[in-house]
């Protein structure tokens, strides 16, 4: 899913845009707060995308502090060639996208500067949000959960157009494939191992 669908997904929930910049968008739900960059290319990945649609239903995360700053974990995932943080603080959460770690880092920075001082405007200087941030790099890995989910029975046969109880007689001698369907099956593993060859998470 891209992000202008997920965003008119989540507008027909009630989610209102309250503030658009040259950085971003910001979006309030109750008292929870979406900040989304204007535009971003490619896929939205799995666990962003659960994440976000999650938000309105997540309590706040505790906050530490380091030397007087808070210290804000920043969730990172991978979709092909692209990064995509997300951080998810004090009723807060800010998505953004880059080709590099750094360049999402600079976005979410960028984007929590003008919620601060969005929110400094709105609630007249008494919502206490600081104008420096520390963050705490973390991984998502879903994109392994849903690899390894291709190598499940009903998977491969799905992706070898056959039944599942076909695919595992196969498997266990029960019976045996055709000239054609054994192609099918070594195509199929080929494609999964070029897959895991070209696989990577940072």
């Amino acid at each position: 899913m891209n992000l202008q669908s997920s965003v008119d997904i989540l507008q027909n929930r009630k989610w209102e845009l309250v503030h658009q910049s040259k950085i971003c968008c910001i979006y309030k739900c109750i008292d929870q707060h979406l900040i989304l960059p204007l535009k971003s290319l490619g896929k939205i990945p799995s666990g962003t995308l659960e994440a976000m649609f999650r938000s309105p239903y997540t309590g706040k995360e505790p906050t530490t502090y380091d030397i007087e700053l808070p210290v804000i974990r920043v969730i990172l995932e991978k979709q092909s060639s692209q990064f995509w943080g997300r951080t998810n603080w004090q009723g807060m959460m800010a998505i953004a996208s880059g080709n590099s770690a750094d360049s999402v880092t600079k976005k979410l920075n960028a984007q929590l500067n003008e919620f601060v001082t969005y929110t400094r405007t709105e609630y007249d200087d008494k919502q206490p949000f600081p104008a420096e941030f520390v963050f705490d790099y973390q991984y998502d890995l879903t994109r392994v959960r849903e690899l390894l989910q291709q190598f499940r029975i009903s998977s491969l046969a799905d992706q070898a157009t056959m039944s599942p109880e076909l695919l595992s007689q196969f498997i266990t001698n029960k019976q045996y494939p055709s000239l054609q369907q054994t192609r099918q099956i070594e195509s199929l593993i080929h494609e999964l191992g070029r897959e895991l060859l070209n696989f990577s998470l940072l």
